[in-house]
């Protein structure tokens, strides 16, 4: 970890509405990003000897950069979620399967910018949808969804489409798809629908009790082929819809218009 300069702490800050006052607890203290043992401890012999020095410095450059833009680009809570999930990960680490995965994420965002939408579920954790197919074409009730645990398709056609995604409660339904990942990949497996969605508009009109879903086996050449012919789909479908939303948000020049009424 390395210790930040003022200033550069000051961007981080900048980065997120209400920073200061979404990183002290209930008690006023700091939290993770300013919690003391994560700061520079005194030095054996020394006056300050395992304290922590200047406590208020942000240390964790790459944790403050993360949390600051989930509070951005989602909400304060869903920040403060996520400072939880680093804190839990800094203090038990990750397995090799949860860290080769979230290297994936990183990986995926980064060569497929437009192909995912990041989402942080009420845990902290984070994870990546990839672009579903328009309602009518092939694969349309499907979403596939990458985690720090692993990759899953899950079939929506039980209550519609993916577009029904952020009914869902991400935090259980990433639980119940750990808790019950089998070894049989291609299986598949179930979730009720009432465990993890509480709108009753949803469940009164749903076709059935539970929503299927599919592990994904990342060990086998043939099921990350299909990953990356689908992370390529959807990074088209992600850029036109991008290009399509920018599109509409334009607003025609008053020249234009004037040219046209004079015309």
């Amino acid at each position: 970890m390395n210790i930040m300069e003022i200033a550069q702490q000051n961007e981080i800050k900048d980065q997120a509405q209400g920073w200061t006052e979404a990183h002290k607890d209930v008690e006023g203290k700091n939290s993770t990003i300013y919690h003391p043992d994560l700061a520079v401890k005194g030095t054996q012999g020394s006056a300050q000897e395992g304290q922590a020095i200047n406590p208020g410095l942000i240390v964790d450059v790459d944790a403050a950069r993360d949390i600051a833009n989930v509070m951005n680009e989602q909400s304060i809570p869903a920040g403060l979620a996520r400072e939880k999930e680093l804190q839990r990960q800094a203090e038990t680490g990750l397995d090799p399967e949860q860290r080769r995965n979230s290297e994936l994420m990183d990986g995926v965002k980064q060569n497929f910018p437009n192909a995912v939408r990041e989402v942080i579920d009420g845990k902290g954790r984070r994870m990546l949808f990839l672009e579903p197919p328009k309602q009518g074409d092939a694969g349309c009730v499907f979403l596939e969804v990458m985690t720090l645990d692993g990759v899953y398709i899950i079939n929506f056609m039980n209550i519609g489409f993916p577009d029904k995604a952020d009914a869902v409660d991400w935090a259980k339904a990433a639980d119940i798809m750990k808790a019950t990942k089998i070894e049989r990949y291609g299986i598949p497996n179930k979730i009720r629908i009432a465990d993890v969605i509480t709108d009753t508009g949803i469940i009164e009109v749903a076709r059935g009790n539970s929503l299927d879903f599919y592990v994904r086996n990342l060990e086998d050449a043939s099921e990350v082929q299909i990953l990356k012919e689908n992370l390529i789909d959807a990074e088209k479908r992600g850029k036109e819809k991008k290009d399509s939303d920018e599109k509409a948000k334009e607003v025609t020049s008053s020249g234009a218009i004037l040219g046209k009424l004079l015309g």
